[in-house]
């Protein structure tokens, strides 16, 4: 069997509005969007996210620690990514969305991001903070629709 790290295609970097540097994860396959952090067995490192694409809701069915979850804008227009609402420390068993559809997106226009629990206030991330790419690369890269 395959293990998650396989499904992901690329890592990359991103400074937060507090300056700190951020590596994403980006889940594109089928079944790194539906696993996301399920089955790993303890919570991800401050500095590490998982951003899955084409996703405006998460579950937290089975996790075992809570989990900061950040909505994004996906894919930038440019090499800011926008945050467009922010669920700190997420508890198991809970549901978080984004009212995708009163910010006029579509689906394929949002993606979640997944950190370690008390991230996203640490690092300034809440809605209309932004996120900035270090890679050019991302911009260059085709999005699956």
């Amino acid at each position: 069997m395959r293990s998650l790290a396989t499904d992901l295609l690329a890592t990359r970097t991103a400074t937060t509005p507090s300056g700190d540097r951020l590596t994403l994860r980006v889940a594109t396959t089928a079944r790194a969007r539906t696993v996301g952090l399920l089955g790993q067995r303890s919570s991800p490192d401050s500095g590490l996210g998982l951003l899955i694409e084409r996703c405006d809701s998460v579950h937290m069915f089975g996790m075992r620690w809570p989990i900061d979850v950040v909505f994004v804008r996906w894919p930038p227009p440019d090499r800011r990514v926008e945050v467009l609402a922010a669920r700190p420390e997420l508890r198991p068993w809970r549901l978080a969305r984004v009212r995708r559809r009163t910010l006029g997106l579509r689906r394929r226009e949002v993606a979640a991001l997944e950190l370690a629990a008390g991230s996203a206030r640490r690092m300034g991330l809440h809605a209309g903070a932004a996120l900035e790419l270090d890679d050019a690369a991302w911009t260059d890269r085709p999005f699956v629709r």
